[in-house]
């Protein structure tokens, strides 16, 4: 819906006749219909966003018309406005044409679509997780803050249980008196705000067996997998070093799926990656061979955390296409590998993944850790030669398999362009500097000279002639 120049005429007129809350109500809401066409629960933007940027708190999806990832999320960011509008709607759901609005693009620095981006103000945060509506809606919650949620009531924290995959929760005493451990923790969640639901409440919000005694308050405790688990402070007190790295380890599930949206993620965990190849059904029968291997590795996870979590963060994966980018092969699912992501180091383990155990794959696990087994990949400079011949010829045949015509006529036409250049070059004949030809300049000047040397003849002629006679 577009706004006429009558509307804003009248508009203009009536803010000056009316009070200062009033001109600021009706300009901010006929502001908002100039910067926007409302369809639906998702606000179409245009370049007036600018302005509107400074009115509220805005989700916002930066696409192209032609962008085929843009159109898949189409569905899901329908979704997520609708959502959003009755549950969060003081947060505004907007999507804009970047190839529209290149400004803007260049003021947010967008760099790709989808780009999604939470705006308020100057504030600006960009989603780089999972592109389910829920991903989309857990990253607009923790951008809009607050870094430290409250959390005062029972229902609240068995409401976090039931949405929050991970948690963490700052157990205080009744005073709620400011101590080093609070102040920390409010720090290190406004810089990692992105990262995961950080809570602050009572010790009564917790179920009556899991309360603390006095003493132990405050604690900060982590929530995950059914169970939860404690942060020990060091003993030479809590530092802001130690708080950190503590919730960066525990940021992640014990078995969680792995995907491009959160593989760069554990890659900084500065642990070992220790992955289960998977078909994605296999969920769906309990008894299968490939579904048994997959409990057993998630059992180790979590019934082994003592002896495994300060190096291993396990994980699943249900396409091998990041596992092969890792160690620029075909690997076959069901699988079990283990990744350095430091080094580019990759274990593979060798026998039936189908009958591994919990012993056998512990033992795996200590041989990884102490370089007791073979060691494959690395990162030397024919490793890195090869992973770009990888990179481009698993592109080819991505870009074959999607499109073969295209790709025809972007590879095959331009080398037999080449090729007839390069041939053209080769099979011309060499001039040679003896037989080159004259040019027009030469020509003209080889002339004269011969027609003076003509001339000069006939006058000695003429001469000869002359003294001929006289002398007769």
């Amino acid at each position: 819906m577009r706004v006429s120049v009558a509307f804003i005429s009248s508009l203009n007129a009536c803010c000056e006749a009316m009070d200062f809350l009033g001109v600021v109500l009706l300009c901010l809401s006929g502001f908002l219909v100039l910067a926007v066409g409302v369809g639906g629960d998702v606000i179409e933007l245009d370049d007036r966003f600018l302005q509107a940027k400074d009115q509220g708190h805005w989700l916002v999806e930066f696409y192209a018309p032609w962008c085929g990832h843009c159109q898949k999320l189409t569905p899901i960011w329908a979704d997520v406005g609708s959502k959003m509008r009755q549950k969060h709607p003081h947060i505004q759901v907007g999507k804009l044409d970047g190839t529209r609005y290149s400004n803007i693009m260049d003021q947010f620095e967008v760099r790709g679509f989808p780009t999604i981006k939470y705006i308020s103000g100057e504030k600006v945060y960009t989603h780089r997780g999972g592109r389910t509506t829920k991903d989309i809606m857990d990253f607009a919650i923790r951008a809009h803050g607050p870094a430290v949620r409250s959390m005062n009531k029972a229902i609240e924290y068995k409401q976090a249980l039931k949405e929050r995959k991970v948690f963490y929760l700052l157990v205080t005493g009744e005073q709620d008196e400011e101590t080093e451990l609070g102040k920390l923790y409010s720090k290190v969640a406004e810089g990692k705000i992105l990262e995961s639901f950080y809570f602050k409440g009572p010790n009564e919000v917790l179920p009556k067996d899991m309360r603390l005694e006095a003493k132990d308050l405050p604690t900060l405790m982590v929530f995950k997998d059914k169970r939860h688990y404690r942060y020990e402070v060091p003993e030479d007190g809590v530092t802001e070093e130690s708080l950190t790295k503590w919730i960066v380890d525990e940021k992640f599930q014990a078995f969680p799926l792995i995907e491009n949206n959160n593989i760069n993620y554990l890659a900084l965990l500065d642990k070992f990656l220790v992955l289960a190849l998977v078909n994605p059904s296999i969920d769906n029968f309990k008894t299968h061979p490939h579904y048994l291997m997959k409990d057993t590795i998630r059992r180790v996870a979590l019934e082994q955390r003592d002896r495994f979590h300060k190096k291993f963060q396990f994980g699943f994966m249900e396409t091998p296409d990041i596992a092969n980018d890792i160690t620029l092969s075909r690997l076959e699912t069901p699988g079990i590998l283990v990744v350095d992501p430091k080094t580019y180091l990759y274990y593979v383990y060798e026998d039936d993944a189908v009958e591994v155990t919990e012993e056998s794959l512990a033992r795996f696990l200590e041989d990884v850790a102490i370089g007791a087994i073979e060691a494959h990949g690395g990162n030397g400079w024919f490793r890195k030669i090869y992973r770009v011949i990888y990179e481009v010829v698993n592109s080819l045949v991505a870009l074959w398999t999607a499109n073969p015509i295209l790709t025809t006529g972007l590879l095959v036409v331009p080398s037999f362009l080449i090729i007839f250049i390069c041939y053209s070059i080769w099979s011309a004949d060499p001039y040679d500097e003896d037989n080159l030809p004259p040019d027009s300049e030469d020509e003209a000047e080889d002339g004269d000279s011969q027609q003076d040397a003509d001339e000069e003849k006939k006058v000695t002629e003429l001469d000869d002639a002359s003294r001929h006679i006289k002398s007769e």
